[in-house]
Order: structure tokens, then C-alpha cells, then sequence
């Protein structure tokens, strides 16, 4: 199973690590997770992989299908209608395929299977790709170090903050003079 995460997950899942708190089990599971995760731009990333905000289809020990939206914050938690990142199946569902299965640990030592059915919706999947962050990714090493694609995702998003539009502007037009 390829992990595979946008850098914003990523960074995510470095602050969930460094913040402390949590068990055991919820540490090592992130540490697994970022030390073999592939990272990708958001515009880069399949819409079948499961990124925060996603909305999954997934069984647990071949019982019933549940449906859920990974969130982050625990404010954003809706009971019944969310999975919150800081548990044990949000954190192993983070970067998963449709199709794919995890085992899980469980909170009183014992295992369970996870598996993604289908991604119902990703955020990224819906927004139009950004054609400098193809070129920018284009040009990526396979292995650069996560640093380097958080500093260009940063670098993408300030970009778009002061306006800067990835080529739409029409360019000189007739003056008002």
C-alpha cells in the first residue's frame, strides 16, 4: 500500500506529531505514516486517495459500510457525520486508496480492518489545476524532501494571495487616458 499525502496533510499530520498528547499507538501510526508517504500538491493527488476533508466510504472488520468526512479539528466534529483525524482510524485512513485495507490498532491492544471503499468527494479533486504547480512539479526530484514541497506550496499559495492569477491576466489593454 503506497501512503500518499498533500503536502498540507502532511504538514498536518508533522504538527499532530510534534503537539504531543495522544497515545502511543496514535504517535507511532503517524510517525509510520510521514516517514513513507509520498508527497503531492494538491493538484496532483488522485481523487480516489483520501485527503482531510474527504468524504469515505469505508467497512470495519467486514461489517456494514460507514460513510464519514475526515476532519481535522475536533470542532468540526459532527457525531455520525465525521471521522476526526486525531483517531486511530483517521490518522490510518489519511493518504489510503479506494480498494486498499489497513489494520488498525485498537485502543485495548487488539486489531482491526480498515478498508476504503470509495472516495465519495475530495476537495482537491475539485479545483482547477494550477499550471505552475504541474510545471513546479514537473521539475520535483522524486524524492525531494517534504520541506521542499511545503516551501512550494507555500510559495503557490502566497502567489495567489497578491492577486497573482497563473496567466489569465489579458495583458496591456486601451488605456483610460
Amino acid at each position: 500500500m503506497a501512503i500518499v499525502l498533500t503536502a498540507k496533510d502532511f504538514s498536518f499530520l508533522e504538527q499532530m506529531l510534534h503537539a504531543g498528547g495522544g497515545s502511543d499507538q496514535a504517535h507511532g501510526l503517524i510517525r509510520k505514516k510521514l516517514d513513507e508517504a509520498r508527497i503531492v500538491f494538491g493538484t496532483d493527488i488522485d481523487p480516489e486517495v483520501v485527503t482531510l476533508n474527504s468524504r469515505v466510504r469505508y467497512r470495519i472488520n467486514g461489517n456494514a459500510p460507514e460513510e464519514r468526512t475526515l476532519v481535522a479539528e475536533p470542532g468540526h466534529e459532527v457525531r455520525g457525520m465525521t471521522l476526526q483525524l486525531g483517531t486511530l482510524r483517521g490518522v490510518a485512513m489519511l493518504g489510503m486508496a479506494a480498494g486498499e485495507a489497513v489494520m488498525v490498532p485498537r485502543r485495548d491492544g487488539t486489531v482491526e480492518t480498515l478498508v476504503v471503499e470509495a472516495v465519495l468527494y475530495q476537495p482537491e479533486a475539485e479545483r482547477n489545476p494550477d499550471p505552475i504547480a504541474e510545471i513546479i512539479s514537473d521539475a520535483m526530484p522524486p524524492k525531494a524532501p517534504a520541506s521542499a514541497v511545503t516551501l512550494l506550496s507555500e510559495y503557490r499559495l502566497r502567489r495567489r494571495a497578491v492577486g497573482v492569477d497563473g496567466g489569465d491576466d489579458p495583458g496591456p489593454g486601451p488605456s483610460a487616458a
